[in-house]
């Protein structure tokens, strides 16, 4: 699954505890998760909450696809 948070400038916890939901799913299934457009904001989220050592975060929707196909 790529999320792609380009149209996101600003998210937060609810949308963390979201996208570990599914993650846990999908991980459960051999399944994974990347992440890609963050905002500079959503960047420095995802790093304060340490979850891109969790998920992968691309800066581009063709980077996260190329990575997780293989």
């Amino acid at each position: 699954l790529v999320i792609d948070l380009g149209n996101a400038p600003y998210f937060g916890s609810s949308m963390l505890e979201a996208i570990r939901l599914l993650w846990n799913d999908l991980s459960a299934r051999g399944g994974r998760i990347a992440l890609c457009n963050p905002s500079e904001v959503g960047r420095e989220i995802l790093q304060i909450a340490k979850f891109d050592h969790v998920w992968p975060v691309y800066d581009s929707l063709d980077e996260a696809v190329q990575a997780i196909s293989s």
